[in-house]
């Protein structure tokens, strides 16, 4: 049978290990945040610069330029298809990192629940060594 001293230290040991596991998710959510913030950047910039390439073909097409027609057509179904794809992959992207979010929110409430009930077994076994 494990001695009080014994179960104090591995409850101890316990408690580190949670608030390092603990420390360790939230490094990862706020790594994940930064991230995200800086590729929903990147998109939002690829989808403003197609939506501003559509814009200048729609102005050149509008301006009559008969000759070029056909190509401002073309450069139009391009730039259409580029900005899809761009919000295709912005709408993407947000989902997945939605989940990458919920994962690891998930995973900290895991480590701080951990943390919280080692914290307790260690305070009630310190408690009734008080009370010997």
């Amino acid at each position: 049978k494990a001695s009080r001293t014994e179960v104090l230290q591995q409850l101890q040991t316990a408690k580190e290990e949670a608030a390092e596991k603990l420390d360790g998710v939230s490094a990862e959510l706020e790594a994940e945040k930064a991230s995200r913030h800086e590729l929903t950047q990147q998109l939002a910039a690829a989808k403003e610069e197609a939506q501003q390439q559509l814009q200048a073909v729609e102005a050149d097409m509008e301006a009559g330029q008969a000759s070029l027609v056909q190509q401002l057509e073309a450069s139009k179904e391009e730039a259409v298809a580029k900005l899809e794809a761009v919000t295709a992959e912005f709408t993407a992207e947000k989902a997945s990192q939605n989940e990458a979010m919920q994962q690891l929110s998930a995973a900290k409430d895991e480590a701080v629940a951990k943390l919280q009930d080692v914290t307790s077994q260690l305070e009630a076994e310190k408690a009734s060594r008080t009370e010997v």
